[in-house]
């Protein structure tokens, strides 16, 4: 495909508010697959229209970026197979429950855990055990499209992987 008639496809798709794609996706909107559909996405990345956030994952570089860009970076990545939501400093920040700003974007997931640094920043999911079921009930949709943990489930999260321990340490002894 010429890479101008595939920018204008996925320049239409960004006016629609789509601005994350796997290799699926492209390959679909292109009607491309093997050889063919890595030249063209490796021309749209060259050009500067697609970057490369993750294997396979490539995110719209107009500006503003994709709003909620990482977490739909996960989405992607793990799609609806599994149970994914922001919880550990990300969590317990929202909630004050620490001070310190989290850098990173940190996931509980009942699936793999995984480190992914990508150009918009880190991606840490930690795999938990837990029911899905359960962790529906004790997650809250906010803002974004990924589910919050409530306050209690990200200081259990944080108490089991060990994480954020100092902090939430600090933040009792000065508030109470």
């Amino acid at each position: 495909m010429q890479t101008i008639e595939a920018m204008e496809l996925i320049d239409n798709l960004r006016r629609r508010g789509v601005g994350v794609f796997t290799s699926r996706d492209l390959s679909l909107l292109f009607c491309e697959k093997g050889i063919k559909l890595k030249k063209t996405v490796a021309n749209l990345v060259k050009r500067g229209a697609l970057i490369r956030a993750a294997r396979g994952i490539y995110v719209h570089a107009s500006q503003p970026i994709v709003d909620y860009v990482r977490e739909q970076i996960v989405l992607s990545l793990r799609g609806s197979v599994e149970f994914i939501y922001i919880s550990l400093e990300c969590a317990l920040h929202r909630h004050h429950l620490i001070t310190q700003v989290p850098t990173a974007l940190t996931l509980m997931t009942t699936g793999r855990s995984a480190q992914l640094q990508t150009p918009f920043g880190l991606i840490e999911l930690r795999h938990t055990s837990r029911n899905p079921a359960d962790l529906y009930r004790r997650t809250e949709i906010a803002e974004g499209p990924l589910p919050w943990a409530s306050p209690s489930l990200a200081i259990q999260d944080a108490n089991r992987t060990g994480r954020a321990q100092g902090l939430l340490k600090d933040y009792q002894e000065q508030y109470g």
